[in-house]
């Protein structure tokens, strides 16, 4: 069974299968077929949802889809013990003693988790927030500092604040 693409516009010429495929507008080549009884007709149509799955596989095999880039999360865990007093006074008005002693006196759980599943530390959560609050910060570059994507920096922010 050949299966060709019948055009929106009669004008066009027929494509093969695995080029700008439209949905439900296949025929079959074979003219012969056509003049068999209805009960035959609906099993075509039941091999109608195959055929269109397989020209499917076939054009994301092709690579005819274009995937929208993202933006790497990069591989680093925040280790607020490592960080040196200078540098934590700059990202977060605080040193690193203090941030600890924050966290504690605020009394958060040992690990904050999200609504949607993000897990961190009750340092990294406060570190997130003072990070975000000192001065005005994207998200997109705190990725690099913290190692987690945009939208879990964001999740986790909001959390704090509530």
């Amino acid at each position: 069974m050949q299966l060709t693409f019948r055009a929106a516009n009669p004008a066009k010429t027929q494509t093969p299968v695995g080029q700008q495929l439209v949905r439900g507008q296949y025929e079959n080549c074979n003219a012969a077929q056509s003049t068999k009884h209805h009960s035959q007709q609906q099993d075509t149509e039941a091999a109608a949802p195959f055929n269109q799955e397989y020209a499917w596989i076939a054009r994301q095999e092709a690579g005819l889809f274009d995937y929208p880039e993202r933006s790497l999360i990069p591989d680093v865990r925040f280790d607020l013990s490592t960080y040196g007093d200078a540098n934590a006074t700059k990202d977060f008005r605080f040193d690193v003693n203090g941030v600890k002693l924050l966290a504690n006196l605020l009394a958060l759980p040992a690990t904050v988790i999200t609504d949607e599943g993000d897990r961190c530390g009750h340092e990294e959560a406060l570190a997130i927030m003072l990070h975000r609050l000192s001065y005005p910060r994207r998200l997109h570059d705190m990725m690099n500092k913290f190692g987690r994507s945009t939208s879990a920096l964001s999740r986790i922010f909001l959390w704090m604040s509530t």
